[in-house]
């Protein structure tokens, strides 16, 4: 399944989260590529030589944004994405990117929906009750969606460009082209070394470069937990450390992957912009509070998400947790 496909991870000290994703990819018979690219002390290469499909890279201490661009550029299928070392990909939904992409060559990059799965505690069932399993498994079925569905569609980069920075979206889960996703990807991203400015810029040059279809299904669980980054203090989370080097490089990186200066410099402010407005709502304690009826259909939408995309994907995986041997051997 997914001859076509590679995912692309760094990681720093997760190698459980690591060996239970490779698991969960052979259990569905993944054929395709799955490169790790791991900035730990400890080599773990020898954890992974039964996974035919993983390419593994050790490069100790490197860092989460020159990681991905070195293993994006190791990628050498038609089709690439990004998921975290705690994200679950579902294959079915992924096929279902990969077939569109096939038959409609026009479009760079496709994506379904995606939802979450509480990574933290599922990594602890070695142990867990059943009341624990259960509760867990409610949850993880009745789960909201991650992301928006942001049209990007056009054929106009820019149209698209401005359809993302009003209606913002995270991209690099997408399974996309890996011809553009290198370009996206180059090594000039490496010197973005603020990591939610790489991945504004990041998301803002996938929609200048690609027109993204979005189709049904759901093709990701994202995780979470009180140890990812998302978890910190908020100001500690948002605070940007101002250096006109990281500023410059991000205009050099701008100019160096669009076809136009009126792209790369719309590209620039929007990615900059989208920066400083984390900033400033950090500075000045803006908080974006939902008012009764805006929770009200928030509800609603969830509700019709979770009764009426591919719940029985979730459940495929939910029962592979139960009755997987990873959970018993490690």
């Amino acid at each position: 399944m997914l001859e076509s496909l590679s995912f692309v991870t760094t990681s720093l000290d997760r190698g459980q989260n690591l060996l239970l994703q490779c698991s969960w990819l052979k259990f569905n018979k993944f054929c395709g590529k799955y490169v790790i690219v791991d900035g730990s002390i400890k080599n773990q290469i020898s954890k992974f030589k039964i996974y035919d499909f993983v390419e593994y890279y050790h490069l100790p201490g490197i860092g989460p944004v020159p990681g991905f661009v070195y293993g994006m550029q190791k990628v050498d299928t038609v089709y690439s994405a990004y998921i975290g070392d705690d994200d679950i990909p579902l294959l079915d939904g992924c096929q279902a990117c990969v077939a569109f992409l096939n038959k409609n060559n026009e479009f760079d990059s496709c994506r379904a929906d995606a939802s979450y799965v509480n990574h933290e505690k599922l990594m602890s069932f070695q142990d867990g009750s059943n009341f624990r399993w259960a509760l867990w498994c409610l949850r993880s079925l009745s789960s909201d969606k991650y992301g928006k569905s942001t049209d990007l569609s056009s054929s106009e980069s820019l149209k698209r460009l401005k359809s993302i920075a009003s209606n913002y979206t995270v991209t690099q889960f997408f399974v996309s082209k890996t011809i553009k996703n290198k370009i996206v990807f180059g090594d000039e991203l490496s010197g973005v070394s603020d990591v939610h400015l790489y991945e504004y810029v990041s998301c803002f040059a996938h929609a200048i470069l690609m027109k993204t279809a979005l189709i049904k299904g759901v093709y990701l669980l994202r995780g979470y937990g009180s140890y990812r980054p998302n978890s910190q203090d908020k100001n500690e989370r948002h605070k940007f450390r101002h250096d006109s080097l990281i500023e410059a490089q991000l205009l050099k990186y701008c100019k160096s992957i669009c076809s136009s200066a009126e792209e790369g410099f719309a590209l620039y402010r929007c990615a900059l912009s989208k920066r400083y407005e984390n900033e400033n709502n950090r500075v000045l304690g803006v908080c974006r509070n939902l008012d009764l009826i805006s929770w009200f259909m928030h509800q609603i939408q969830r509700f019709r998400f979770v009764s009426f995309c591919q719940i029985i994907e979730r459940f495929r995986f939910l029962r592979w947790v139960r009755t997987s041997a990873f959970f018993v051997k490690n």
